[in-house]
């Protein structure tokens, strides 16, 4: 970076050097070799201008400025380009990551489902050939509860690459996201503070409750381990807003919704905050600035979010906390 820096500093001096000596050199030929009669007897129809040394040197000077002005014009479109170009190249890789991790994901995941149904079915299997007496009943027991869970895992991998089917119904939100306020008072510690703005009238959504709970959860829980140990507030909002093409394009989550309003859930925190860098990097699996894999986290959210046709943006700066607002398409 500094010595491209250096470069364009190099052309810039360069350049106004070769306006200094072409304007140098126009002044000093109009002196010498008297270029008013010499213009005079080329172009008669100058004549009425009334040109004299200072007025040409002008002229020149004047030539040499819109000469570097172009110059420098051309190398700033070309930059320009260059980097448009590089941001375009960086988001179509991104994207062609995420598709092939979709893939390979939901390859697993699927692969992973088949076998747990083998393992599930031969477990119950052996159950009913069980007493309820016998000494490895309670074994069994722990192995089904084991391989039910792996179950659910392996239907949030699904989920996240968006290849699990979630049964939609209309819900009113303003009602839901204060049940949901009343849930997340027994997890958040005494030194966080939540703050509530939930209006109890909103326009009905198309969702699953149960998997908005969660993504509400997931957000507060970061929201939490992001204030750590400290005194912090955390609130929770919702409301309305209209979302147009270039909101969509802007946001986290931009696969072809439609625009119009929707309606959000937010929430901001007082913590630590995020670059720029880790934003990109929060919605991949595993990813996390606390514990390692502890889960999929804000990765399953995405999911869920795209599984209701929604989207979601984050904003957030070092030491200045953060805000994620989830955002679903009103149900009409």
């Amino acid at each position: 970076m500094n010595k491209s820096k250096k470069t364009v500093s190099n052309k810039t001096f360069i350049d106004l050097l070769i306006v200094l000596i072409v304007t140098s050199a126009g002044m000093f030929l109009c002196s010498l070799f008297d270029a008013y009669e010499k213009f005079h007897e080329v172009t008669r129809s100058w004549e009425k201008w009334n040109f004299d040394d200072l007025t040409l040197g002008v002229f020149v000077f004047a030539g040499g400025i819109v000469w570097f002005s172009f110059r420098r014009w051309k190398e700033a479109r070309r930059e320009m380009e260059m980097r448009i170009r590089a941001e375009e190249e960086r988001r179509v890789i991104e994207v062609q990551k995420r598709e092939s991790l979709n893939i390979m994901a939901g390859s697993i995941a699927h692969n992973f489902n088949n076998l747990l149904t083998v393992v599930l079915g031969s477990l119950e299997l052996s159950l009913s050939d069980l007493s309820p007496d016998s000494p490895g009943k309670q074994n069994i027991d722990r192995a089904e509860k084991a391989a039910r869970e792996a179950a659910s895992l392996s239907t949030l991998m699904l989920t996240y690459v968006g290849q699990h089917f979630i049964p939609l119904k209309t819900v009113e939100p303003g009602v839901f996201f204060q049940d949901i306020r009343e849930f997340l008072d027994t997890f958040i510690p005494v030194d966080i503070t939540l703050e509530t703005e939930l209006p109890r009238t909103l326009p009905e959504i198309r969702s699953d409750p149960e998997q908005v709970r969660q993504i509400v959860s997931n957000l507060v829980i970061n929201s939490v381990e992001a204030i750590g140990e400290e005194t912090g507030t955390i609130v929770l909002t919702s409301g309305i807003t209209t979302c147009d093409r270039a909101f969509f394009e802007s946001s986290c989550l931009n696969e072809g919704q439609a625009e119009g309003d929707y309606v959000f859930i937010e929430v901001s925190d007082s913590g630590c905050g995020m670059d720029k860098e880790m934003i990109s990097k929060i919605f991949d699996p595993y990813f996390t600035t606390r514990f390692t894999g502890r889960g999929l986290g804000l990765a399953a959210v995405l999911g869920i979010v795209k599984a209701h046709k929604g989207t979601i943006t984050v904003e957030s700066k070092p030491g200045k906390g953060s805000t994620v607002r989830v955002l679903f398409p009103i149900a009409n």
